[in-house]
């Protein structure tokens, strides 16, 4: 009889949001909008026109998708352990074996079940989180330029309405035009934007680390639950035949 779905697979993608629906709509922060995803990107390349914001967010959902697609087909042959079933390939690699090579030795087709768990973990951990990396250090320099682009609007329209008020041509030297006080302010925003982008670094920096950290704990607890159940049935019903492999995207 097949065991019933274990939970325990929840826990892999318990660290991180589970994607967006291409339907549902994203807030855009640049024009405080909403987006649907499937035009997000589309919508940035007007909105954030001149920057590397769009490229950036590319590269965000790409990685992001790519990090649930190795979840889940961790997720799958963990299930495929507990049901005796074919293991998973991913573009034909083993996620057991190092290499196309081991992998054609046929060692991983006779390891316990736990084995090969932990080695689908183990082999996969650096590239997986070296993408958490990643996606934390793209997101976090698209809100920055993100920061910095509302900081530039904002003193675009201080300068219009101090052009209007102090009536300087556009041609005119502003800095120049402008009355002491006016100057003294104008340097004084230009010194709190510079702090506030120094500050926002700091924070990302930290909370990317902070999630890196919580990436890790949850990934190591799910692989130790999941040793767990397959551990007792290594013991009681241990593998006699070889392990079968079918291919997947």
């Amino acid at each position: 009889m097949t065991p019933e779905p274990t939970k325990l697979p929840e826990l892999l993608l318990s660290h991180h949001t589970e994607p967006t629906e291409l339907d549902e709509n994203m807030e855009c922060g640049v024009c405080n909008t909403e987006v649907k995803k499937n035009s997000f990107l589309e919508h940035l390349e007007c909105c954030a026109a001149g920057t590397k914001i769009p490229h950036l967010m590319m590269n965000v959902f790409f990685l992001e998708e790519e990090v649930i697609a190795r979840d889940d087909i961790l997720e799958k042959n963990f299930l495929h352990l507990v049901n005796d079933e074919p293991l998973e390939l991913r573009n034909q690699n083993c996620l057991y074996c190092s290499n196309a090579d081991m992998h054609a030795d046929g060692l991983c087709r006779n390891v316990k079940r736990t084995h090969f768990l932990g080695g689908m973990f183990q082999n996969s951990a650096n590239e997986y989180f070296d993408m958490i990396k990643l996606i934390h250090a793209l997101k976090n320099q698209a809100t920055v330029l993100l920061l910095k682009m509302q900081q530039k609007r904002k003193m675009d329209r201080i300068i219009l309405l101090l052009q209007v008020v102090f009536r300087i041509e556009n041609g005119g030297n502003l800095m120049e035009c402008l009355p002491a006080d006016a100057f003294k302010v104008l340097k004084k925003i230009e010194k709190k934007d510079t702090e506030a982008v120094s500050k926002m670094r700091l924070e990302l920096r930290k909370n990317a680390e902070e999630e890196l950290n919580f990436s890790e704990l949850a990934r190591n607890l799910c692989l130790e639950e999941m040793v767990k159940e397959l551990l007792t049935m290594d013991i009681k019903n241990p593998r006699i035949s070889p392990f079968e492999f079918v291919n997947t995207a």
